[in-house]
């Protein structure tokens, strides 16, 4: 595996008081590869992850933590077998071996997100875990369109392509297939659209299974994922996967929950001055980067979790009041839910009010720091993140240091860039900087480009040298660069041929450079890619069980 490593940084020796930068770049060549920390030492830090387990000390409200994550490893390796049989055949895990994660929203990513499921599996068998991506369905739908490129090797374009109609921002969960005509011409479309430019996309085998994974889930975002995962079986994957839905049901999410709202007033604090200590290193001003403060309405404080109903799908924040003895959670709409606030004793009924929410039809679920919170801190033993997970997790570090008053274990960083397998000039950058550079130099200094001439060129050129070798003095100083000007100006026919040349350079470059950006994009959805490529990246360029 070709991998580029960025300087490995220890955020379990992070101090509890400040936040720690990782350096995390997204590679940029063709079948590069970022693992951070390096891939050779994450099972050591596995090993060092689920020794330190073993001797954790913490409570989660009156529960020992290390008596938690066991139960929530195994009701998330229970709900994750039951779910991925629907459609493929899971393997057998134990939730006595340890748990490498990952996770990402159910879409057509990009082939370095879809790296790490491939990671995910290569360690887990290198370190005898289970492994298990979560499908992280509770993330709003924005717009349909994924980006596609048209046209032919010599004239690419970068467009766009709908998969659906476009519908109101639903979560992941919650969004059924909206055109049936769209949705089932999918590989038909995306095929017209790249064949100038690639034979047999992935899409033409992958679409068929989503579309047969739609009718049997009514959920879009559900096909997408158990086509592209029973696909991961076919190539020899063993991985098991959890919509975030159904983990945000179980009742280890549910002590977790209930310990973050019994602590909100001071979780909400360290929640947000950990993002603004963020936004602060990285010279951020964004209010939504990188995630929303949580507000406060009077003594009602918003909660890091998200609230809605299956009549009312669309994502509320979860706003919390503490009375007479009671969480009152609401989303200040349509849901108000008692629950008995924790207290010696009582934190089991407050699990219990939480757990019994589904059978009312309210969904409670899990942001995106709060669920990187409970996946590192409870659920697994190492989680794989993405470039911006990484970065974001950053905050997530800060979130346990301040609020859980230890480090989270060691967590790892992959990602890679792959570029559509077609033909392009190799150009860089440099090259057009470089052209730039020779064309200002052909204007203020056409002298160098004219060693041996003679005749008339010959003496503009001494009187030129002339001047610039005449000392500087204000006195002279105006008609010294009036001379040098003209002079510069003189010259400019003995260079003109060089000039037609090299502006001649610029338009091709400018061209081959517009080609190449197209080309070269990393962001292109996994299934616009031949097969082979595809596997050339991901399976053989992975280490398999018992390799590093």
């Amino acid at each position: 595996m070709q991998a580029a490593t960025s300087d490995s940084i220890s955020l379990a020796a992070a101090s509890q008081h400040s936040l720690v930068k990782r350096k995390l770049r997204a590679p940029q060549a063709d079948r590069s590869v970022l693992v951070e920390p390096a891939w050779e030492t994450l099972p050591g830090l596995l090993a060092r992850n689920v020794a330190a387990r073993r001797i954790d000390t913490r409570l989660i409200l009156d529960r020992p933590l290390v008596e938690l994550a066991a139960q929530a490893r195994g009701e998330l390796l229970t709900a994750a077998t039951r779910y991925t049989s629907a459609y493929r055949a899971a393997p057998a895990f134990s939730p006595e071996q340890p748990l490498v994660a990952a996770g990402h929203q159910p879409q057509l990513f990009h082939p370095g997100v879809w790296l790490k499921n491939f990671s995910l599996d290569a360690l887990a068998r290198r370190a005898g875990a289970a492994a298990l991506n979560l499908v992280v369905d509770g993330d709003t739908i924005k717009s349909s369109l994924v980006p596609i490129a048209t046209g032919t090797p010599e004239h690419p374009h970068r467009g766009a392509m709908p998969l659906d109609a476009d519908g109101p921002e639903l979560p992941w969960e919650e969004r059924a297939v909206l055109d049936e005509a769209l949705w089932t011409s999918v590989d038909r479309r995306a095929s017209d659209l790249l064949k100038g430019l690639l034979a047999q996309p992935l899409i033409g085998t992958l679409w068929p299974r989503v579309v047969e994974r739609a009718r049997a889930t009514d959920r879009a975002g559900l096909a997408m994922a158990q086509a592209r995962h029973a696909l991961e079986a076919d190539w020899g994957l063993a991985t098991l996967e959890l919509p975030q839905s159904a983990l945000c049901e179980t009742e280890s999410f549910a002590w977790f929950a209930a310990w973050v709202l019994d602590g909100l007033p001071r979780f909400r604090d360290i929640y947000n001055g950990a993002i603004d200590e963020y936004r602060q290193v990285y010279h951020l001003r964004s209010a939504n980067h990188p995630a929303p403060k949580l507000a406060a309405d009077g003594p009602a404080l918003e909660a890091p979790f998200w609230l809605w109903t299956g009549a009312s799908p669309r994502r509320r924040a979860a706003f919390v009041t503490r009375q007479a003895g009671e969480l009152i959670l609401t989303d200040r709409q349509t849901i108000r839910v008692a629950l008995p606030a924790p207290g010696t004793g009582r934190a089991a009924a407050t699990v219990a009010a939480i757990t019994a929410l589904k059978s009312q039809g309210i969904r409670l679920r899990s942001r995106a720091l709060t669920t990187t919170l409970f996946c590192r801190l409870v659920a697994s033993d190492l989680f794989l993140h993405g470039i911006g997970g990484g970065k974001y997790d950053e905050v997530t570090q800060l979130l346990a240091a301040r609020f859980a008053a230890a480090p989270l274990p060691a967590d790892g960083v992959v990602s890679g860039t792959l570029h559509l397998p077609v033909a392009k000039e190799n150009v860089a950058i440099d090259q057009m900087r470089r052209l730039e550079h020779q064309l200002r130099s052909l204007e203020f200094q056409p002298e160098r480009f004219l060693a041996g001439a003679d005749g008339q060129v010959r003496e503009l050129i001494e009187r030129k040298r002339a001047w610039i070798d005449d000392p500087f003095e204000p006195s002279n100083a105006k008609r010294r660069a009036r001379e040098i000007s003209q002079l510069n100006d003189e010259l400019q026919p003995a260079v003109a041929e060089r000039r037609r040349e090299l502006l001649a350079e610029r338009t091709r470059l400018r061209a081959a450079l517009a080609r190449r950006q197209v080309l070269s994009w990393r962001e292109y959805p996994f299934a616009w890619y031949p097969e082979p490529t595809l596997r050339g990246f991901l399976v053989e360029g992975m280490p398999r069980a018992g390799q590093v």
